[in-house]
């Protein structure tokens, strides 16, 4: 009986620390900014990788997490996402394919329609990739693009990392 209180114990222990981890804001955030930040994830992650598997999805997940820490880039996720800064034939275009479609302040999904069941599932690998510190299964990349795409553009000043998935990453 005492064994099975210490478990029983143990487990709420280990409910709670995760609870906690799970809704703490990273690096001080205010909890409203940090909800931002795990949407702009998820919704890269959902329209670049909904059709992957888990690793995939994470991978995707790393790339803009590389990109926050790089000076590179913006110092925040919805600012890596949604970044219009390039230009291409005169007009802004997002880093991302799914958000090119440039409309006020930021580049937009264009009104895309998405599966919430799976939506609510990549939310929570955004708000984990967030929270918990995780491997970076794509070595440091910056870039990637998927396997059916030439990805010439780039790939000349880029070195390939790893393949997952359909994607290939590159630092």
């Amino acid at each position: 009986m005492k064994k099975l209180v210490i478990y029983l114990l143990l487990v709420v222990t280990l409910a709670v620390i995760t609870t906690l981890a799970l809704n703490t804001p990273v690096h001080g955030a205010t909890q409203a900014k940090f909800n931002r930040e795990v949407a702009c994830m998820a919704h890269n992650i959902y329209f670049e990788a909904h059709n992957q598997d888990h690793k995939g999805r994470i991978a995707v997940g790393n790339v803009t997490q590389n990109r926050v820490k790089s000076s590179r880039f913006a110092n925040s996720v919805c600012g890596v996402v949604y970044d219009k800064s390039k230009r291409l034939n005169g007009k802004p275009y997002c880093e991302f394919s799914w958000a090119t479609i440039a409309k006020g302040r930021y580049c937009t999904s264009g009104g895309k329609k998405y599966n919430r069941k799976l939506y609510n599932d990549i939310k929570e690998t955004a708000t984990m990739l967030l929270t918990i510190n995780h491997v970076d299964y794509t070595e440091g990349a910056l870039f990637y693009h998927a396997d059916y795409v030439n990805g010439g553009w780039f790939k000349k000043n880029v070195t390939k990392t790893v393949q997952i998935g359909t994607h290939i990453f590159y630092k």
